[in-house]
């Protein structure tokens, strides 16, 4: 079935829908023809009914040889966040350029079986080349510790900064690692009181038994500060 739109509407469609083809800017108003053909979309198996920010079901229509699907069911069925910016007329598919990302669950909320974590107070939340963070933890024992939880598999990605406070004078060494499911898939290098921080940003799709595990060599080493951390879905 064919159908002619105006081209306000059309505009407001492409703002909101994705399409393949080759990308094109346009701004204005024309009338066009488009094609509904019932068009399904099936996301890993599973058939989705195309609805917007509303409710309404939207459906997929053809024009001019490309297939324009509704971003955010789309997004939303991929799991990805979908944001529309109007003064920019930009559509934000995940990660928007700078802006801080929530986790869906912070490192101090989630249930820890491991090492007690004591909370950084103010100087502990400044690092050694002047950056700040929201919060910060760290093991209180002298030799380090262990953080472990479970995250039957809720989680894809773990993120958070590492780093040596402001004022450090300890000149021995520490280091840290990240073990999941009984793998090590990070290994700090050395960390001296001249260390840089070290952002973490690590893939754990599927993945149970989470531990972070800090060693502070000859019981002395400088304290390594986990800073703004979590687990994101």
């Amino acid at each position: 079935m064919k159908q002619r739109m105006q081209g306000i509407i059309i505009g407001l469609l492409i703002a909101t829908f994705l399409f393949g083809g080759t990308a094109f800017a346009l701004t204005g108003s024309r009338t066009v023809d488009i094609t509904y053909r019932d068009i399904k979309i099936v996301v890993d198996g599973t058939q989705i009914t195309p609805r917007d920010a509303n409710g309404n079901v939207i459906e997929p229509f053809l024009y001019n040889g490309s297939t324009f699907l509704p971003v955010r069911a789309v997004s939303e069925a991929l799991n990805k966040d979908v944001k529309w910016v109007g003064e920019t007329n930009t559509v934000y598919i995940g990660k928007i350029p700078g802006q801080v990302q929530t986790p869906d669950l912070w490192l101090q909320d989630a249930i820890n079986i491991g090492n007690k974590m004591s909370v950084a107070g103010v100087d502990g939340k400044t690092d050694n080349y002047g950056g700040t963070y929201n919060s910060a933890y760290y093991f209180s024992n002298g030799s380090g510790g262990m953080f472990q939880t479970l995250l039957d598999g809720r989680y894809s990605r773990f993120k958070g900064v590492f780093y040596v406070a402001q004022g450090t004078t300890n000149k021995y060494n520490s280091e840290f690692m990240i073990e999941v499911d009984g793998n090590i898939i990070y290994s700090s290098s050395v960390i001296t009181n001249t260390s840089r921080p070290i952002l973490v940003d690590l893939d754990i799709t599927g993945k149970n038994d989470f531990k972070i595990i800090v060693k502070h060599y000859n019981s002395t080493g400088p304290r390594i500060y986990i800073a703004d951390a979590g687990f994101f879905q």
